[in-house]
């Protein structure tokens, strides 16, 4: 999938909490929902939680733009919206935490999760050899944070680890400015890995 949007305008953020739509036991509605939202050029990202039964869209747009692509996206929740095939959004564990990134166009599915107090890990496929310019950029945007402390690499196992003191930034900050980070990422000439959806919710090595 193609997009023009431009990715220079920070993106505005939507946030919707219903368990009978985003809880793991509505899988299936949590399913038809990414399916249809990601179908939107205009959103940049989307993460469901089930355990908490949120749904987070990013979305891109300048402010003369935004109500248009607001009704697109209200569009797409409708019965009759194009969604995405099932080779385009491979199913997912219904109990994981899942987080897409549109790339330059196309899809990608980030595995975050917090491995302790003031620890975050982070791990792509697109990590790997610890020096891509996807790490480098990583890295420099997110010590330019305030309270982050310090960052890890282990290439082998293609994983990034952010250190960081929470009384000074949240880890949704951090983990905003990675999924930022991504979608202004160009990947091409990469091989895509939606298929190498998570078995569990966080990091599968």
């Amino acid at each position: 999938m193609s997009s023009s949007t431009d990715l220079h305008h920070p993106p505005q953020v939507l946030s919707l909490e219903d368990a009978a739509v985003f809880g793991a036991a509505a899988h299936a509605h949590a399913r038809l929902f990414a399916r249809r939202v990601l179908a939107v050029p205009e959103v940049v990202g989307l993460t469901i939680v089930p355990d908490t039964g949120v749904a987070r869209m990013r979305y891109v747009a300048d402010a003369g733009q935004r109500p248009a692509a607001l009704n697109r996206l209200a569009d797409a929740l409708q019965s009759g919206a194009a969604v995405l095939t099932d080779e385009e959004l491979p199913d997912w564990p219904a109990e994981a935490t899942m987080r897409w990134v549109r790339c330059g166009g196309r899809l990608t599915c980030l595995n975050i999760e917090e491995t302790g107090p003031g620890r975050l890990r982070l791990g792509h496929a697109w990590l790997q050899g610890g020096n891509t310019s996807l790490s480098l950029r990583l890295g420099k945007v997110l010590k330019g944070l305030a309270g982050v402390r310090g960052i890890r690499t282990d290439p082998a196992r293609n994983v990034m680890e952010v250190l960081y003191s929470p009384a000074r930034v949240g880890a949704e900050r951090i983990i905003s400015s990675i999924e930022t980070e991504f979608s202004r990422y160009d990947p091409s000439g990469l091989a895509m890995d939606l298929s190498q959806v998570p078995s569990r919710t966080g990091h599968t090595g």
